[in-house]
């Protein structure tokens, strides 16, 4: 369980419950609120790769920080010829954190090949659906004398690309 815990398993039940909402969400509907799926899921593996990210680097050196207070270790720190905000910020990094942050990525990943699935399939239906020409084109000419004897003509041309069933 330690190793589990180590490895990111807290986040993994965090990515498995979000994966089982999502699924249980859009089992019996296509659309949340505009939703898609996909975009879902986006939203998913953003979280889990800012969550891998803030647990890699952000969250022990804060842990550092705050033993260093209570500790009095931070006054060594501070009297430090370099920056101290830089020095307690990269005091420690937990590498197999960012298990989450390629875990995100592998969900973003997926999202976007459902969202070329989608694109593709969408663009496939167009090309067997032969686009309508226009229906119905009226040219209207109207000539008007003008007193110098000359005609001004002037066209309009309308196009219905409905036609409406007559009884």
């Amino acid at each position: 369980m330690a190793l589990a815990s180590a490895l990111g398993g807290g986040m993994m039940v965090q990515l498995g419950i979000g994966l089982a909402g999502i699924g249980l969400v859009f089992y019996n509907t296509d659309s949340l609120g505009g939703w898609q799926p996909a975009e879902l899921l986006v939203v998913l593996g953003v979280y889990t790769l800012i969550a891998g990210v803030a647990r890699s680097f952000i969250q022990p050196n804060m842990y550092e920080l705050m033993e260093g207070i209570y500790d009095g270790k931070l006054d060594y720190t501070l009297t430090k010829p370099v920056d101290s905000q830089l020095l307690v910020s990269i005091t420690r990094f937990q590498p197999w954190r960012l298990v989450d942050v390629i875990v995100g990525l592998v969900v973003i990943g997926i999202a976007l090949l459902r969202f070329l699935e989608k694109f593709r399939q969408r663009q496939q239906a167009e090309r067997r659906v032969p686009r309508r020409a226009p229906v119905v084109a009226v040219l209207t000419v109207v000539e008007e004398p003008h007193e110098h004897g000359l005609g001004e003509s002037m066209f309009w041309i309308h196009v219905e690309d409905r036609v409406e069933d007559f009884p």
